[in-house]
């Protein structure tokens, strides 16, 4: 109930803060204030409480005690934007007119351009999107590895694979623990 009244008021507010014109009617009261009431109003302090089970279920403390850490790998963003081909940067890739029947069958079957996904590397580089500011992000330093599952049906391959690999290059190796394609009962042959 609590969430959902943070949600009302964050959608009842444009992003300056200031109320719109259908907030003003209903005078809503500021988040800051609904979120002390809730802690003031509540002697068993439910919020820390959920807070401490996250952390034993997912045996990582909620504040690291060793601090936050960058874990950009730098190495690769620079030997990414290296890299030349179709598709590098995440730019588009226009295939030759010579191969126009190959697509459009392709495109019958998967629904996208597969044909223009198999000329581009596995390794495709791509740009980092991020807004600047969230490049100075840091995280706990201490993470639990995890594993990356991927389901799939009727899957052009190179879409899967170029997905696993990602997963494998840009995940942080201490943390990433195995890459699992689960295939739900594909009726396509293998390419």
């Amino acid at each position: 109930m609590f969430l959902a009244g943070i949600y009302i008021i964050t959608h009842h507010s444009q992003p300056d803060g200031h109320p719109t014109k259908h907030s003003e009617e209903r005078a809503l009261p500021s988040q800051e204030h609904i979120l002390a009431s809730y802690l003031d109003n509540n002697k068993n302090n439910v919020l820390e409480k959920q807070i401490a089970s996250i952390s034993l279920k997912t045996h990582v403390p909620m504040h690291d005690p060793e601090g936050s850490k960058d874990w950009n790998d730098y190495a690769l963003i620079a030997a990414e934007a290296k890299q030349t081909g179709p598709g590098e940067q995440g730019q588009a890739y226009i295939l030759p007119p010579n191969l126009a029947a190959e697509r459009d069958q392709l495109y019958r079957v998967n629904g996208f351009n597969a044909r223009a996904s198999d000329d581009i590397a596995l390794n495709r580089s791509l740009q980092d999107l991020r807004h600047p500011k969230c490049r100075d992000k840091k995280y706990l330093t201490k993470l639990p590895r995890a594993s990356v599952i991927v389901p799939f049906h009727n899957e052009h391959w190179s879409t899967l694979l170029r997905t696993a690999v990602s997963a494998i290059n840009r995940a942080p190796e201490s943390l990433l623990l195995e890459v699992i394609l689960v295939d739900d009962a594909s009726t396509k042959g293998a390419a």
